[in-house]
Order: C-alpha cells, then sequence, then structure tokens
C-alpha cells in the first residue's frame, strides 16, 4: 500500500482512499463492489422476476401473492440501490 500526497492539502493518503481523511478531498469515484452487485442481482431475481414468472403461470391465488410482492419488490429494490450506492 503506497502513500500519496492529497492534491488539495499536500498530506499524505493511501493510493487506495476514495477521499482524504483530512481535508475530504474527493480522490476518485469508488466503485460498487462486486458484492454489492451480486446481492442486488438475487434481490431482483427474488422479488421481481420470481413473482413475475408466478404470475404469467396462470395459478390466480400465487398471481394476486405474486402482485403484491411484485409491487413491493420495486420500492425496496429501489431503496437497497439507494442504500449500496458509493458514497462521496
Amino acid at each position: 500500500m503506497a502513500l500519496i500526497a492529497c492534491p488539495e492539502c499536500q498530506k499524505e493518503v493511501s493510493e487506495q482512499a476514495t477521499k482524504c481523511p483530512s481535508c475530504s478531498f474527493i480522490l476518485r469515484k469508488a466503485d460498487r463492489s462486486m458484492p454489492n452487485k451480486i446481492a442486488l442481482g438475487g434481490f431482483v431475481a427474488v422479488t421481481v422476476l420470481a413473482p413475475l414468472i408466478t404470475y404469467v403461470s396462470g395459478n390466480t391465488v400465487t398471481g394476486n401473492v405474486a402482485l403484491m410482492t411484485l409491487f413491493v419488490g420495486f420500492p425496496a429494490f429501489g431503496i437497497a440501490a439507494l442504500v449500496t450506492r458509493p458514497k462521496h
């Protein structure tokens, strides 16, 4: 782990840091990590795709439950996406 000088305050900062701990200067944008992408993909599959497939299959009772899950899944997916986005 190498140290670099912050362009703003000239203090030493890890080259892996996204912002300077001294002056909060943004050094680089944080990348979404692979575990977050996998978690969001699984979340979409469970809350959006599975209920949609169940609804299309034609079972009325299960289809109604699937639609309810779908309408809860979209807002929950939006919240999950906001929570896991990189902080600036």
